[in-house]
């Protein structure tokens, strides 16, 4: 499929491809896949302008949209054509103020006249995702844009966005694609990070984890503001630990291990 737009203004000249819709499910984790490369536009025919235009005006700049729409909000990755000379970028999305954009600061160069396999990994139990270029982690945590419409994957150009894409395949599967299986530590939380000094106080540290069996074990380290261990607790119970943090010392913060996967709640 080749999807070509150089038609750009502030308003009413948008181009999207559009998957027909998807039932969406709440609380639950996708992966978005699209296999593209970029074509060029000519530059001297069709100049970038630095922003989005005014409503009504023409012009705009180059901005290969990749993205999907869930549950009223926007995931998506923008690209832009470069070769081995002179390569184009990947960025993540922003909204600078007047419209949906490519980040200035989220942004790698990226030889894009070859195909690449542009993944999108929606973690529910955060509401954020990942971008992965052929299987390595490019951005990771990004705020989705809230966008009210219907759920359907769209591959294009924003009014002020030109484009010329070429894709070759388009996937969404329910799940994280890219770890699948592995075991991983979600969220941890501490129910105080300190107490006074002579008194006895039960710190009770809640995790949330992923992909890990019960009764597998999860160790918990106490340490103080040198990162120095005060005590180690460890329990069968992938929930939740009741420990006492020793009198003469103050807690400052957990490392949660599950097979080598480390975070740590501070």
């Amino acid at each position: 499929m080749h999807i070509y737009k150089t038609q750009a203004a502030g308003s009413y000249n948008y181009g999207f491809l559009t998957s027909p819709a998807v039932d969406i499910r709440s609380n639950t984790s996708y992966t978005y896949e699209v296999k593209a490369k970029v074509g060029p536009i000519d530059k001297t025919q069709f100049p970038d302008d630095e922003l989005k235009p005014a409503a009504g005006d023409e012009g705009g700049y180059e901005g290969n949209q990749i993205a999907f729409q869930l549950n009223s909000k926007l995931m998506s990755v923008y690209v832009t054509y470069g070769d081995e000379t002179k390569p184009g970028y990947v960025a993540s999305h922003i909204i600078d103020g007047t419209g949906i954009g490519p980040s200035t600061e989220n942004r790698k160069p990226l030889n894009t006249s070859i195909d690449h396999t542009y993944r999108l990994i929606y973690h529910s139990y955060k509401d954020c995702y990942d971008v992965y270029v052929d299987g390595d982690l490019y951005f990771e945590d990004i705020q989705l844009i809230n966008k009210e419409s219907g759920n359907v994957a769209k591959i294009g150009g924003e009014s002020w966005q030109r484009c010329n894409l070429y894709v070759a395949s388009v996937q969404l599967g329910t799940g994280d694609l890219n770890t699948g299986d592995k075991p991983a530590i979600a969220t941890m939380d501490l129910s105080s990070d300190s107490h006074v000094n002579g008194n006895e106080r039960t710190i009770q540290v809640t995790a949330q984890t992923l992909n890990v069996a019960d009764g597998e074990k999860i160790s918990v380290k106490f340490t103080d503001e040198e990162d120095e261990p005060l005590l180690d607790a460890v329990r069968n119970d992938r929930t939740r630990w009741n420990r006492y943090c020793r009198p003469d010392h103050t807690c400052y913060g957990v490392d949660g291990k599950i097979q080598g996967y480390v975070i740590a709640c501070w």
